[in-house]
């Protein structure tokens, strides 16, 4: 048995781990005692719970981080294994820096799985190299010091590793992506429906496809970070002054309060409640620049293009052969973009090499004898945890009367906002 330490602090039952199911009537308030109201991206923990479960077999002991001391970790475990997905980035480049003053401590070995390198396209690696090259050197030299190594999620990051002198580390993917074992595939569509019928599951930042979202009246926007307050706290806009209805109306809108009224936003803090949700409302195709939004979507049987914002984004597509195009940030998507990005996109290279790469993946764990075989029975997304969630949302009636109201007073409220300056919401 390998006794393994994840190097993450996880309170089960603390209301956002990945292990209990979400209470939404309380996440608000979690959120606040432990964000102090901001909210984390959810995405992460679909990364996070592919990497537990994927290691998570009869032969391994998992701990989590507590208040151990590294005497205590180098003599009551095998290895620790550290769950950070974009290390390399001017973002985390003090975490890296302060972690590896504790790494030179650590006497077994230690692997970072599937970690990346951030930057805004492919083209700014160098500028990244200069920037964080240093640090990230002596922070990967103290990972092979302890006798550990780093599986990747793509070629950027590859190249990256490769220019700063490391290259044995092996591409492997994200560990999201192998959570339903090494015989996952994705299949399209025949034929889409009409416009009407269409029905699109986005994600990314709403003010980009606020146009598709408009020519699609059956599509919904999966928020992931952006709109906690608004869909979950109680009583959001009852607590509002004028002047915060008034940033709102000049800075979101109408538009925004009647999305939220009509229940076409959705934020799931709950894995399997998300993937349960993709499964089972018919949804279409997925459009988006979350990467593991889509790979929410991909895992819940929904074809995707990726629209790739970033170096992450478009590393992770590209290693998994899954479609995906440039997004232009000045560009508003239209249905025309959709069907287009729809009838060009081809999962045929992702089925007919997944289970190499599953297998790559599973290599690299067996090698460095962190499991025997990966678990391919996903406990998270196993019928037994699909049970239907009643959906919650506290002010889905005050935003559509917000919006109807709105809309009465368009004119006035123009005329105000053109007189009175108003802070951003």
């Amino acid at each position: 048995m390998s006794k393994i330490l994840i190097w993450r602090q996880i309170i089960p039952g603390d209301g956002v781990d990945i292990f209990t199911h979400t209470d939404y009537t309380k996440l608000t308030a979690h959120m606040d005692r432990l964000y102090n109201g901001a909210c984390p991206n959810w995405g992460n923990k679909l990364w996070f719970q592919g990497l537990y479960s994927e290691i998570n077999t009869p032969e391994n002991q998992i701990t989590f981080r507590k208040d151990e001391t590294i005497d205590y970790i180098n003599q009551n475990f095998d290895l620790i294994i550290y769950p950070m997905a974009n290390f390399f980035s001017v973002q985390y480049c003090s975490d890296t820096t302060e972690f590896t003053k504790i790494l030179v401590r650590i006497k077994i070995p230690v692997y970072i799985i599937a970690c990346g390198a951030q930057a805004d396209s492919y083209d700014a690696l160098d500028d990244l190299i200069e920037k964080i090259g240093a640090p990230a050197s002596r922070f990967i030299e103290a990972i092979y010091h302890t006798g550990g190594e780093f599986c990747l999620r793509g070629d950027f990051t590859k190249e990256f590793f490769t220019k700063l002198g490391f290259p044995s580390a092996v591409v492997t993917g994200c560990p999201s992506m192998y959570q339903l074992g090494r015989n996952f595939r994705v299949n399209k569509h025949e034929a889409l429906p009409t416009v009407q019928e269409l029905k699109i599951a986005v994600n990314g930042h709403l003010k980009a496809f606020e146009e598709i979202m408009k020519e699609f009246p059956g599509s919904l926007f999966f928020d992931q970070d952006q709109f906690l307050k608004q869909l979950y706290e109680p009583g959001y806009l009852s607590c509002k002054n004028l002047r915060f209805k008034l940033s709102f109306y000049r800075h979101q809108g109408v538009y925004l309060a009647e999305l939220i009224g009509k229940g076409r936003i959705k934020m799931f803090a709950d894995i399997p409640t998300w993937y349960h949700y993709l499964r089972s409302n018919g949804f279409h195709y997925s459009f988006g620049t979350r990467i593991h939004g889509s790979i929410m979507a991909l895992l819940a049987g929904i074809p995707v293009t990726v629209l790739a914002i970033d170096s992450r984004t478009r590393e992770m597509a590209d290693f998994f052969d899954n479609p995906y195009i440039e997004f232009r940030p000045d560009h508003a998507y239209s249905a025309e973009d959709v069907y287009s990005s729809y009838e060009r996109a081809d999962y045929g290279k992702l089925n007919a090499s997944f289970s190499d790469k599953f297998d790559r993946y599973e290599r690299f764990l067996i090698e460095h004898k962190i499991v025997t075989k990966l678990n391919e029975k996903n406990e998270f997304l196993s019928e037994n945890q699909l049970a239907v969630v009643e959906e919650y949302h506290p002010n889905k009636e005050a935003f559509m009367m917000l919006a109807e109201s709105m809309e009465r007073k368009a004119k006035l409220l123009n005329l105000i906002n053109g007189m009175v300056p108003v802070r951003r919401s």
